[in-house]
Parts: structure tokens; C-alpha cells; sequence
């Protein structure tokens, strides 16, 4: 990740965790989550585990599920993305949404993930701003 990406990306994570606990959440950062570990076969033949260490982990009692965010800043004029973003919005954010689910896939061991998406224009993928639709709802309802 470039260095500006990385400074977004960490941006990002840091605002989330300063401002969700008004909306009567509990947040920690970079939280290891053992179920979505797994194994990688490095470029040398060799295997290795890839740990799982999300963004945040928010937990909001008594009756909502423990849930990770993971940020992502994405860029639609990588060459991985560019000729789907000039035929549809979004596209660079939906991919990037599409790969984190690959990566951490709904499991019953594992907490509910919302991958949390920007481009590099501002653009923000569906399910980021969906789940700050809900962090609003929670603030306006408190």
C-alpha cells in the first residue's frame, strides 16, 4: 500500500475508533480474530499462517453481534480496476468489498464483518456507508 493510502487507511481506522464509542459503542483496533486465520503457500513453495487482524471490533450490548470493521482504501485507476471503473461507478469499492468477504467468509465461529471501503477519489463502498446509516441511526436514537 502507497503512502498516502496507508495514511488514509489509518486515518480512517483512528476516526472510526475515536467517534464510535458517542454512538455507545466499544472499539478496539487491530484486533486478532483466530477464526479467520489460515494458511498461505508463500512464493518459495513454503506454508506460513496468515493471522487475521482486523481494524476494529465493535460491541454495542446487550443485543447486537460483535462486529469488525476493516478498512480499505482502494483506487479505481489501478490497472486491476481501471476498465471496470469507467463503465460503472463504484466499481473499484465493490471489488474491494467483494474481496474482503472472499477473505473473511461468514462463519458461525467468526463475528459479523463489515468491510469498510473508500477510494481514493471519496468515493465509499455500499456497505461503508450503510453502516454508517446505522451508526447515525444509533447516535439520533440515544
Amino acid at each position: 500500500m502507497g503512502g498516502r493510502r496507508a495514511a488514509t487507511h489509518n486515518a480512517q481506522r483512528d476516526l472510526w475508533a475515536q467517534h464510535l464509542p458517542s454512538a455507545g459503542f466499544a472499539v478496539r483496533r487491530e484486533q486478532h480474530v483466530p477464526g479467520w486465520d489460515r494458511r498461505v503457500r508463500r512464493a518459495n513453495g513454503t506454508w506460513a499462517w496468515q493471522r487475521a487482524v482486523l481494524d476494529l471490533r465493535l460491541e454495542a450490548p446487550p443485543d447486537a453481534p460483535v462486529t469488525h470493521l476493516d478498512v480499505k482504501v482502494t483506487h479505481p485507476c489501478a490497472a486491476t480496476k481501471v476498465a471496470g471503473a469507467a463503465e460503472e461507478n463504484g466499481f473499484a469499492a465493490q471489488k474491494a468489498e467483494d474481496a474482503k468477504h472472499t477473505r473473511y467468509p461468514a462463519r458461525p465461529d467468526t463475528p459479523h464483518l463489515v468491510p469498510f471501503l473508500l477510494d481514493s477519489n471519496g468515493r465509499w463502498g455500499v456497505e461503508a456507508e450503510a453502516g454508517l446509516k446505522g451508526v447515525l441511526k444509533e447516535v439520533e436514537e440515544s
